[in-house]
């Protein structure tokens, strides 16, 4: 009797435990199910500014390579022309020190 009894409660709590865990995975699958679109959009959306700043890092890359050929050519045909470095930086209105360097580096 007391064996039949003691089977009975297992059967209940194992009823109960699979009837729980059924649950559970059911609020877990809805929860994924909610998750992955907010997923996917957040990761498309991370890729996209990641293009963003690439663009931009490579539009700033370009522009600087653009200023260093421009005072390349620019500062020593104005060095030969008769100004000073002071008088170079500024008409175009850049430091001093800069000038000198693109001066050094031609």
């Amino acid at each position: 009797m007391f064996r039949k009894l003691i089977l009975e409660h297992l059967a209940k709590l194992e009823l109960i435990m699979k009837t729980r865990q059924k649950r559970r995975s059911k609020s877990y699958q809805e929860l994924l199910d909610e998750i992955s679109p907010l997923y996917e959009r957040l990761k498309v959306e991370a890729l996209e500014q990641g293009r963003r700043e690439g663009r931009r890092e490579a539009q700033q890359e370009a522009q600087q390579e653009e200023h260093s050929i421009f005072l390349s050519r620019a500062v020593p045909l104005l060095l030969q022309v008769g100004m000073t470095i002071e008088q170079v930086a500024e008409q175009l209105q850049m430091d001093v020190e800069a000038v000198r360097q693109a001066a050094q580096n031609t």
